[in-house]
């Protein structure tokens, strides 16, 4: 019998010989608090029991548990954060580390990266967005990181962030597509600062990662007709008054970590809005950020509408017209103004050959 225990780097399949060593090796490399991939209960053998048997992930090491209770914690169940509670005697039971139980996390913490804890899943789009997504989270200070973690901490909320669309019929309108937008965005976001003074990079990684939050509830996905509409909140509501009652709620709970200018910082970053009429009430941008942040969601957006219907041949060309875009995209034959100049010649003489 082989014990269900993987790191990165797999653990030899010959781990029973020495199995308590593994274990304590495996939990040294395990985070505090794990992801649930998947979750079974089922009648226990004695007839009293219920027998647990739930497969934790995390980027550090994933590891098959089990554990028997009377009345099991039906709360935890797949993608529930949760924590372990390891037995004093360490054993490997039915291909799993026997433990005392599971506890559900239910505190959130700024400390914990909820990206390097997706397990893997074909609706989330590539790995390498989880990635990015894990390295702009990791320069949040940790106030906005408590924030982040307050909004997202929910498990059926945080699936749906990484597994659903930025829209409907536009940009990133499929599987992942919005995290995709929302990684995008705060990247090209911070990537402007570069060549701007006075701008706060953190905002704008929260900006790029939150601005859609809304549209989690926005959408619905039809296993019918196996697509996504528009749910009836997302008709009632939409998504930027869904993301300000959420964000109003995570900000009463971590009121002490942010000052009242933060506070409204924030708020502004997300809800100001150039072109609504002043009857709605909205306020124009009074920061640099919302304008970078304005400006990096709109390249992301059409980023994606212009890859998706440009021309793909090396001669280039017209594309194919996408009502988002008003127009069929046109580029330019790969190479297209041919090999690069003679460095020796750039910068001397006139600008149409040498000066004598």
């Amino acid at each position: 019998m082989t014990c269900s225990l993987a790191y990165q780097t797999p653990i030899s399949a010959a781990v029973d010989a020495a199995f308590p060593v593994a274990a304590e090796s495996l939990t040294e490399k395990l985070p505090a608090i794990l992801r649930v991939e998947s979750i079974t209960y089922q009648p226990h053998a004695n007839g009293v029991h219920t027998l647990c048997v739930a497969r934790l992930y995390s980027d550090q090491a994933c590891v098959t548990v089990n554990w028997k209770v009377i009345q099991p914690d039906r709360r935890i169940q797949a993608w529930s954060l949760v924590m372990v509670r390891w037995a004093s005697h360490q054993a490997c039971e039915n291909g799993a580390i026997r433990i005392d139980r599971l506890v559900l996390a239910e505190r959130p913490n700024a400390m914990t990266n909820l990206f390097t804890l997706v397990p893997h899943d074909s609706r989330i789009g590539e790995r390498s967005v989880i990635v990015r997504a894990a390295r702009l989270f990791a320069a949040l200070p940790r106030s906005l990181a408590l924030v982040f973690n307050l909004l997202l901490w929910d498990r059926t909320r945080f699936r749906r962030y990484i597994r659903g669309p930025s829209s409907l019929n536009h940009h990133h309108n499929y599987w992942g597509g919005n995290l995709q937008h929302a990684v995008e965005t705060a990247e090209l976001a911070v990537s402007m600062t570069s060549t701007v003074t006075g701008v706060d990079a953190n905002l704008l990684i929260m900006g790029g990662l939150l601005h859609d939050l809304g549209k989690l509830s926005e959408y619905r996905y039809d296993p019918k007709g196996d697509t996504f509409t528009l749910s009836l909140r997302g008709q009632l509501v939409g998504h930027r008054d869904t993301l300000l009652e959420w964000l109003a709620v995570a900000l009463v709970r971590v009121r002490p970590a942010l000052s009242e200018k933060q506070h409204l910082a924030l708020l502004h970053l997300f809800f100001a809005s150039e072109h609504a009429p002043d009857h709605v009430g909205l306020r124009r941008p009074r920061m640099l950020e919302s304008k970078i942040l304005a400006a990096a969601d709109r390249l992301s957006g059409q980023k994606d509408l212009f890859a998706r219907s440009s021309n793909e041949s090396p001669e280039g060309g017209q594309g194919r017209y996408h009502e988002g875009l008003r127009c069929a995209p046109f580029s330019l034959p790969r190479q297209a103004w041919g090999e690069a100049a003679n460095d020796a010649v750039v910068g001397s003489g006139s600008l149409f050959g040498r000066s004598d």
